[in-house]
């Protein structure tokens, strides 16, 4: 199961991909070195799939399993380097939410201001979520966060047009071309 969860991991099929590490499981003793390394792997899935949550909790049990793993048997070069790879795959998933995340925080704060925000600066915060969404491959959700501030900033009279032009350069360069469609682009 491990070796047709990793094919379809390749592909991108995440959810087939977790499906099979799932089954895998079933055959690794619950205290063992392949279990921590399927929980990592099926965080990166969860991760791939946008589920952040799972792949959190999933990269968190990966390490916990880990780090008992280390006590019980000491410091050896093979777990030490399963170890380091589980750290270093779940710091990386941390650094792409954690920017996205902080955008949506800021956006949501920006959004309970008693005081009128300024419409370009709400705009800025759609263009920057729809960036962070755009460089974990959640194409559609960044498409709609770009347009939305595409016409947030039309519908403004006294908008530069430096900022409509940037809105159209996002949509064209970081969303259309990013994914092979030029001529939308």
């Amino acid at each position: 199961y491990q070796n047709i969860a990793a094919l379809f991991s390749e592909k991108g099929e995440n959810e087939l991909a977790i499906s099979h590490y799932q089954k895998a499981l079933v055959y690794f003793e619950e205290n063992s070195f392949d279990a921590a390394i399927t929980l990592s792997n099926i965080a990166y899935d969860y991760h791939q799939k946008g589920d952040y949550n799972l792949a959190e909790e999933y990269y968190l049990r990966a390490i916990d399993l880990e780090e008992k793993l280390l006590q019980q048997y000491g410091n050896q070069e093979d777990i030490r380097q399963d170890w380091i790879r589980i750290r270093h795959n779940y710091a990386t998933f941390l650094n792409k939410t954690a920017a996205y995340s902080q955008a949506r925080k800021q956006l949501e704060l920006t959004n309970q201001w008693i005081v009128p925000v300024d419409t370009l600066v709400r705009s800025n915060h759609y263009t920057i979520l729809g960036g962070n969404l755009a460089k974990q491959g959640h194409f559609e959700e960044a498409e709609q966060h770009w347009q939305l501030a595409l016409r947030m900033r039309q519908n403004l009279s006294n908008a530069p047009v430096t900022f409509l032009s940037d809105s159209y350069y996002d949509i064209g360069h970081y969303l259309y071309a990013a994914q092979g469609d030029f001529t939308s682009a």
